[in-house]
């Protein structure tokens, strides 16, 4: 099988849970470092998204250039956590598409500001025909 870059694979099939944690930095996150499980994870904070982004990172002509999406993500009913992190199980019990029931279709890590813990919220999706990436933004920094 070829082997594509994500943002080819992006914009050619849109996410895809199967390859979710499984990026550049993917030790980590397969060690428990994803904060809301396996998931498609969303910010509308722009710096919070390009400090994931390294990956996509090209310098050409001495400028430093990466990619972001600008997507539509449907949350549906989301689980307003203050929590740092949440366990798989207690994922699995929350949210539908893990398929042990609950009422939930996304989490949303809360900022201190709401009473969370995170700096920036982060919304984490467990259906991928909830998230379209509708734009694919380059830029230089």
């Amino acid at each position: 099988m070829e082997r594509r870059c994500a943002v080819c694979s992006i914009t050619a099939q849109a996410f895809q849970l199967c390859h979710a944690g499984g990026g550049p930095l993917s030790p980590a996150f397969l060690s428990g470092a994803l904060r809301y499980g396996r998931g498609l994870y969303f910010s509308r904070t722009s710096s919070k998204s390009h400090s994931y982004g390294g990956a996509s990172e090209r310098e050409r002509s001495g400028f430093r250039y990466r990619v972001a999406f600008l997507c539509k993500v449907a949350l549906g009913t989301a689980l307003d956590t203050r929590a740092a992190t949440l366990t798989e199980p207690e994922i699995d019990a929350a949210v539908v598409a893990r398929g042990r029931g609950g009422g939930y279709d996304s989490v949303l890590g809360l900022t201190v500001a709401d009473g969370g813990q995170l700096n920036y919220e982060e919304n984490v999706l467990y259906t991928e025909a909830a998230a379209i990436p509708s734009y694919l933004i380059v830029y230089r920094f």
